[in-house]
C-alpha cells in the first residue's frame, strides 16, 4: 500500500513563508542559460531572508531598503511577493491589501505585466484567512498561468513548487510534472543543490504515478546525493523514505527494508519522534508483500498503538486497514472485516479517493488469494468505482481551472481598459490645460515672450511624449486576440512576404510548406445551447490544442470568428498529412468540460500547399493560397465536416485558377488538381 506517497512535503504554503530554499552566489557563473539565472538582486534578497529567517520584522525593514534600490518591475514583483509571504507568516494578513494595491498600480504600466499579475495572485494566496481555504487551488492555477512564460526565476521556482503540490494532491500527474521540470530547470540553472533536490524528490514521485520507476529511483538516489553534500539531514532523512517507497514499487524489497531500517536509524540520530510509526507501516507492507503475514500483522499491532498514543488518526486507520487485509490471509475473516470496516471509515470521511482505491484493490487480491471470490469481486468493484470518481474529479479540476482563468483574464481585460479610459481622459485634459497655457501666453506681455515660447515647447514635447508612449502601448496590442491570446489576423496579413519567401525555400530544398485555414464545427450550436461564455471557452480550448500540436517555428493566429490559420512547413508531404491527423485527435479523447457539461469539439481544415506544382509562382502569392485553403474547407464542409481537405498540386501548367477556385470538387473531378481528404477521429 501507497502510505508513502503520502510523505509529499507540501504543506499549506500560504501560511509561512519559511518554505522558501535559499538561493547560491553561484548563479552568477550561470549567465549563458539565460532567462532561468537568478539575477544579483534575487540573490541579494535570499542572504537577506536567511540572515533573519526567525526575525520577520527585521526581514521587512531591510527588503523594503533593498527593494528601493531597484527599478526592475520582475525585481519589484518579487519582492512584494516575498513581503507578503512575511506578513502572512506574522498573521498580518490585513496589511497584505496594501501591497495588493501597489501591485495593481504596478500592473497599470504594460511591461512585464505577467510577472506582475502572478505575483499579485500570489499575494491574495497569502491573504487568505483561515475560512477561505477554499480559493487556494484557484489563486495557485492563475498564479501558474501567468508566471511560466515569463523570465522571472525566482517567482517561477516558487509558483511552480505550489502547483506541483497542488495538482499531486488533484491526482494530475502530468500537470504536475510540467511543473516540477519548471522548478528542477531554474533549480540547476542557477547549481542551487537543495532546490534541486527538493525538485528531484517531487519528479520522482510524479514518475512512479507514470510508471517510470527506475526513472523515479534515479531521480530520487541523486535527490539524496545533494541533501548529503548540502549537508541537509532533514531532508536526507525525508528522501530516505521516498527511496524505500520507490524500491518497495520496483519490488526490491529487500534493498527497500535496508533504506527503512537506516531511516529509522537517521530519525533517533535527529531525534524525530514522528518517523518510527511511518517505517513501520512500510515495513508492513513488505512484509506482508514477502508472504510474512505475521510479522505484517505484529508490525500492524505495533502501529496502531503508537498511532493511538499520538492520537495520529491517519496512520491509526492506516494500521486498521492493514490489519483487515492481513487477517484475511490468515483466515481470520470476522476480524478482517471488522478492522479494515473501521479503518477505512476515515479515509471515506476525508474522501481520500486515491487511498481508498488502492486499498480496496489490495483487499480484493487478498481475498481472491484466500478463495473468496466473490467478496474480491465485490472489493474489485469498489476499487473501479474510486478509479472513476478520481477521474471525473480530475475532469472537473481542469475545468474548474479554465472557468478561474477565464474570471480572470476577463477581470484583468475589464481593469485594462478602465485604465486606458483613464489615460486617455488624462491626456485629453493635459491637452486641454495645454492650450489654455498658450492662449494666456500669447495674451502676456512682450516682454516675457522668450519665457513663454520655451514654456510651450517644453508643454508641447510633453504632450508628444505621453501620446507617443501610450500609442507604443497601443501598438504593442493591436496584433494580440483579446480573448485567445494568439496572434490576430493583422500580424499575419504584415507578414505575408517574408511567409512567400520562406514556402519558396522550402519548396528549393524538396520541402514543403502548407497554409490551413481551420473552423470548428457547429460552433453556433455551442453558442445557441450552452451561451456565448462557453463559446468563448471552446475557441480558447481550441487554441490551446492547437498550439500543443505545432512548433515553435509555426505561425497560429486567430483569423476571425471561430477560424484559425496555421501556417507550417514539413520534410514531405506524408509528413504534413500525419501532422493534420495529429492535430485533429487531440479533439477526441477530451471533451470540453464546461459547468458540468461535456461539449464534444470537433474540426474542419482546407489548406493548400505552397508553391503548387505547375503553378506560376511569379504571379502566386499568400493571398491566393488563402482562396484555395478556403475553398478546401468548405470542401471540408459539405462532405461532413471533422475532416481535413488539402489542394496538392495541379496537374497541368497553365489552368485557369479563377475557374479552379469557383468549383474545386469540379476541378477535382476533371483532373485539373489533387486533393487529399484525411478524417477527424470518429
Amino acid at each position: 500500500m501507497r502510505l508513502a506517497e503520502n510523505l509529499r512535503k507540501f504543506c499549506c504554503i500560504a501560511l509561512a513563508f519559511s518554505w522558501i530554499p535559499p538561493l547560491t552566489a553561484q548563479a552568477r557563473q550561470l549567465e549563458h542559460l539565460g532567462i532561468e539565472v537568478f539575477s544579483p538582486f534575487e540573490t541579494e534578497m535570499d542572504q537577506l531572508a536567511n540572515r533573519y529567517g526567525d526575525k520577520p520584522e527585521l526581514a521587512l525593514k531591510h527588503l523594503a531598503d533593498l527593494k528601493a534600490k531597484t527599478a526592475n518591475p520582475t525585481e519589484i514583483s518579487t519582492a512584494l511577493a516575498y513581503r507578503c509571504g512575511l506578513l502572512s507568516g506574522m498573521r498580518k494578513n490585513k496589511e497584505i491589501a496594501g501591497v495588493l494595491s501597489e501591485l495593481d498600480a504596478l500592473a497599470a504600466d504594460g511591461s512585464q505585466r505577467q510577472v506582475k499579475l502572478a505575483a499579485m495572485e500570489l499575494c491574495k494566496l497569502y491573504a487568505l484567512g483561515d475560512n477561505e481555504r477554499n480559493k487556494y487551488d484557484s489563486l495557485v492555477a492563475a498564479a501558474f498561468h501567468f508566471i511560466k512564460s515569463t523570465q522571472a526565476p525566482t517567482l517561477r521556482y516558487w509558483i511552480s513548487t505550489m502547483y506541483v503540490e497542488m495538482t499531486s494532491r488533484q491526482g494530475r500527474a502530468r500537470d504536475a510534472m510540467e511543473a516540477a521540470k519548471i522548478a528542477l530547470n531554474v533549480a540547476r540553472s542557477n547549481n542551487d543543490a537543495r532546490r534541486q533536490s527538493t525538485a528531484l524528490r517531487d519528479l520522482a514521485l510524479i514518475e512512479v504515478d507514470f510508471g517510470n520507476k527506475e526513472d523515479a529511483l534515479a531521480h530520487i538516489n541523486e535527490a539524496i546525493r545533494l541533501a548529503q553534500s548540502g549537508n541537509a539531514p532533514a531532508s536526507e532523512l525525508e528522501y530516505m523514505l521516498n527511496r524505500g517507497f520507490i524500491l518497495t514499487a520496483l519490488h526490491q524489497l529487500k534493498e527497500a527494508k535496508k533504506c527503512y531500517q537506516q531511516a529509522e536509524d537517521m530519525a533517533i540520530e535527529q531525534a524525530r519522534a514522528d518517523i518510527p510509526g511511518v517505517v513501520w507501516s512500510n515495513l508492513s507492507d513488505i512484509a506482508y508483500q514477502e508472504g510474512k503475514f505475521l510479522e505484517s500483522k505484529a508490525l500492524s499491532e505495533k502501529l496502531l498503538q503508537w498511532a493511538n498514543s499520538r492520537k495520529d488518526e491517519r496512520l491509526a486507520a492506516y494500521a486498521r486497514v492493514s490489519l483487515g487485509i492481513v487477517h484475511v490471509r490468515l483466515g481470520q475473516t470476522d476480524l478482517a472485516d471488522t478492522y479494515f470496516r473501521e479503518g477505512i471509515r476515515y479515509f471515506e470521511s476525508e474522501k481520500q479517493l486515491v487511498d481508498l482505491k488502492e486499498y480496496y484493490g489490495v483487499r480484493a487480491e487478498a481475498l481472491a488469494a484466500a478463495g473468496d471470490f466473490k467478496r474480491a469481486y465485490l472489493s474489485l468493484e469498489k476499487k473501479l468505482a474510486y478509479g472513476s470518481e478520481i477521474d471525473l474529479n480530475s475532469r472537473g479540476h481542469d475545468a474548474a481551472e479554465l472557468r478561474e482563468l477565464l474570471k480572470t483574464e476577463q477581470r484583468e481585460k475589464e481593469n485594462l481598459e478602465l485604465r486606458q479610459q483613464a489615460q486617455q481622459s488624462r491626456v485629453a485634459v493635459k491637452e486641454a490645460q495645454l492650450r489654455i497655457q498658450r492662449w494666456w501666453l500669447l495674451a502676456g506681455l512682450l516682454g516675457v515672450f522668450l519665457l513663454a515660447a520655451i514654456q510651450v515647447i517644453w508643454f508641447s514635447r510633453r504632450k508628444n511624449q505621453l501620446l507617443e508612449r501610450e500609442n507604443q502601448h497601443l501598438d504593442r496590442e493591436r496584433y494580440l486576440d483579446a480573448l485567445t491570446g494568439l496572434h490576430n489576423r493583422r500580424f499575419l496579413m504584415d507578414r505575408k512576404s517574408p511567409m512567400w519567401t520562406h514556402a519558396l525555400q522550402e519548396h528549393q530544398r524538396s520541402r514543403c510548406a502548407a497554409i490551413m485555414i481551420i473552423d470548428a464545427d457547429f460552433f453556433k450550436k455551442v453558442n445557441d445551447t450552452y451561451g456565448h461564455a462557453a463559446g468563448d471557452a471552446a475557441l480558447i480550448d481550441i487554441a490551446n490544442r492547437l498550439k500543443r500540436n505545432i512548433r515553435e517555428s509555426d505561425l497560429l493566429v486567430r483569423w476571425g470568428g471561430e477560424e484559425f490559420v496555421i501556417f507550417t512547413d514539413a520534410p514531405n508531404q506524408e509528413g504534413l498529412i500525419n501532422q493534420i491527423s495529429r492535430l485533429m485527435q487531440d479533439f477526441k479523447p477530451f471533451p470540453l468540460v464546461f459547468e458540468g457539461q461535456q461539449i464534444t469539439l470537433s474540426v474542419s481544415i482546407g489548406y493548400a500547399l505552397m508553391p503548387l506544382q505547375w503553378a506560376d509562382h511569379s504571379n502566386a502569392d499568400i493571398d491566393q493560397s488563402l482562396i484555395l485553403a478556403d475553398s478546401a474547407l468548405y470542401l471540408a464542409k459539405s462532405r461532413g465536416r471533422n475532416r481535413a481537405v488539402g489542394v496538392h498540386l495541379l496537374q497541368q501548367q497553365k489552368l485557369d485558377m479563377q475557374q479552379i477556385l469557383q468549383d474545386l470538387s469540379l476541378a477535382e473531378g476533371a483532373g485539373e488538381v489533387i486533393l487529399m481528404e484525411t478524417t477527424g477521429p470518429k
